[in-house]
């Protein structure tokens, strides 16, 4: 019996039940030979031992010919060699067969347990065999959802991550506890190794959280509506995504363990508004003017929403502006954002868990009086932190928290006017606003050389001269506070640029880095200053601005930005200018943090905590 039993066990190729049939085994024989030992029956205790390795060797050989092919092609599966991998997370990873994880994954919950003795216990199946005429059926109707013969849906709610259906053994267990009660010798013997398999059989993990399950947009919306009926900490993701959705209709971009997560509204220009590295209730990286976005009034000049990643068009001041009326005045009261991209929305193209699509037909003028006809697209998506760290020579670390986001602009001329140094040259401008305080610093990276060759290192004339307690340069990297006490802005010609920049707040432990398009050799950059400039295509590349009080005490935020351009987009009619901004979010101690800022920023972190001390 026991070889038929064993013979039909691995033929159904459910290795984890054999394993468990060994481990009870190993146990009883255990058992029985102490029991021998002390009975002087230990020829009889090998004999049986004999016969039993016999019927091992039986059931093997029985099935052989699918044990034997199995070998050969488990060597290419993700139970044999060595492999270079990607993990879920993307991080590059060498290992060979499976991890404890993943033999561990299906393993009991304590509820789990009680459908041993009570079936039903935590459901049914995942996929159970439902009537089309039953009460579930009509109520996904009523919700809009097809409902087809045959109608499977999951019923199952246990902690495994799906089940055919429960495991109930709770009558044979009773009833071969009442015979085997007769042998006294037993009894203990049956007890212990009933226990010992219910406890192997449990999880020795703290559960994972669910992952919800999204088959459709309408899936999604429901999950955003139910998650932000719950309460939130301020400053955290959900918080936000709550705060969002209770005022415009969120575009939520995820990834498959729903821990990287970026906020997108297509009725805020397009913008991403910010993002989290740990979920729902992860740290929210970007900064948002609630209390604008609260009261949806409208501003004078500009309505700053906020948001890590939104989409500006230069040049903001000089001969070929696009904020200031022809022949007007380079004053404050003069200065209008353009409505298309300060407070009209875009056109949704595509939207997936893992990207959106957007777009925006725009007319402008510019300061030269030179109409332009101007389509926008953006494309935001998720990218993988690891993925970027690799390309730099970093090796991901788990202990760090981590989100990436990119947002790929294209710039097209619709007009029949041919845009050149004559007439004016747009150029697609990308701002990240952050959370400031007062141990937060951005680190700009630039290319050493000769001023007379390579124009000034930084330049900061945007609104007057920055002081040394507030602006650092290093022989490699430029240093600015990012507390959002004072108002300041710096940037770094094409000569100097390099195509990251990044920053550090100790008080959070977060390092972002910002990597951008930038072109191999040098180009012509919009000047963006306000005045009419001798040379307005001699702008800067990339830019960090400080927010603080106006004049008359009023301020915007506080808040910072990290600011990136394309080139002047010389373009005819019908042709094309790409820019993508890319950011990426690290969150841990300094040690986990620093190979990251050596190898990208080229300065490590305490050089950045004491630049300013």
């Amino acid at each position: 019996m026991f070889t038929t039993g064993l013979l039909f066990n691995i033929q159904a190729n459910h290795i984890q039940m054999t394993y468990y049939i060994f481990i009870v085994l190993a146990i009883y024989g255990l058992v029985e030979l102490i029991r021998n030992s002390k009975a002087s029956t230990i020829k009889s205790y090998l004999l049986s031992g004999v016969f039993v390795i016999a019927a091992v060797l039986l059931a093997i050989l029985g099935n052989i010919a699918h044990l034997y092919t199995m070998k050969d092609y488990a060597e290419e599966t993700v139970r044999g060699k060595a492999i270079l991998s990607i993990s879920p997370t993307a991080q590059p990873v060498t290992k060979a067969g499976l991890d404890w994880s993943y033999a561990s994954e299906f393993s009991n919950g304590y509820l789990d347990l009680m459908s041993m003795i009570i079936p039903g216990f935590v459901g049914g199946s995942s996929k159970e065999k439902t009537s089309t005429s039953s009460d579930l059926a009509e109520d996904f109707r009523r919700k809009s959802k097809k409902v087809s013969a045959p109608f499977f849906i999951p019923l199952y709610w246990g902690s495994l991550p799906f089940s055919s259906g429960p495991t109930y053994v709770g009558i044979i267990s009773f009833i071969l506890c009442c015979l085997l009660y007769t042998s006294k010798s037993y009894f203990p013997l049956f007890s212990l190794v009933l226990i010992l398999t219910i406890v192997v059989s449990c999880k020795t993990e703290k559960p994972k959280p669910k992952k919800p399950v999204i088959n459709n947009p309408n899936d999604l919306r429901e999950w955003i509506l139910n998650e932000t009926l719950k309460d939130f900490d301020r400053n955290t993701f959900g918080y936000d995504l709550k705060f969002i959705r209770q005022r415009k209709t969120p575009l939520l971009l995820y990834d498959q363990e729903f821990k990287n997560m970026v906020l997108v509204s297509h009725e805020f220009q397009g913008r991403v508004l910010t993002s989290s590295a740990d979920g729902l209730n992860g740290y929210s990286f970007g900064w948002m003017n609630y209390d604008l976005i609260a009261s949806g009034e409208l501003q004078d000049h500009m309505n700053a929403y906020g948001g890590e990643d939104r989409i500006w068009l230069g040049p903001e001041g000089g001969q070929y502006s696009l904020y200031f009326k022809p022949k007007s005045e380079f004053k404050y009261e003069n200065w209008q954002v353009p409505q298309a991209f300060d407070t009209e929305g875009f056109e949704i193209i595509s939207v997936s868990s893992e990207e959106v699509s957007l777009f925006k037909r725009l007319n402008l003028t510019n300061y030269a009086n030179t109409p332009m006809d101007i389509v926008l697209s953006r494309q935001i998506k998720l990218e993988s932190p690891a993925a970027f760290l690799y390309k730099y020579g970093v090796i991901f670390d788990d202990k760090v928290k981590a989100v990436g986001f990119s947002s790929l602009n294209v710039l097209r001329n619709q007009g029949t006017n041919e845009w050149n140094q004559q007439t004016g040259m747009p150029s697609i401008w990308i701002l990240g606003m952050f959370k400031p305080s007062p141990t937060a610093t951005v680190i700009l990276p630039y290319k050493p050389g000769p001023e007379n060759a390579m124009g000034k290192v930084v330049n900061d004339d945007y609104f007057g001269s920055i002081p040394p307690d507030r602006l650092i340069i290093d022989p490699n990297v430029i240093y600015f506070k990012a507390d959002g006490r004072q108002r300041g802005k710096i940037g770094t010609n094409t000569y100097r640029a390099k195509p990251m920049a990044g920053y550090f707040d100790e008080e959070r432990g977060v390092l972002t880095i910002v990597e951008y398009t930038l072109p191999e050799t040098p180009a012509f950059y919009v000047n963006s200053q306000w005045k009419i400039q001798e040379k307005p295509f001699a702008g800067d590349a990339v830019n960090a601005y400080n927010d603080g009080p106006l004049e008359n005490g009023t301020q915007m935020g506080p808040f910072f930005e990290i600011e990136s351009s394309s080139p002047a987009a010389a373009l005819k009619n019908g042709e094309t200018l790409q820019h993508k901004h890319a950011t990426y979010h690290f969150m841990g101690d300094d040690a986990a943090l620093n190979d990251i800022a050596v190898k990208i920023l080229g300065v490590s972190i305490s050089e950045i905590r004491n630049a300013f001390k």
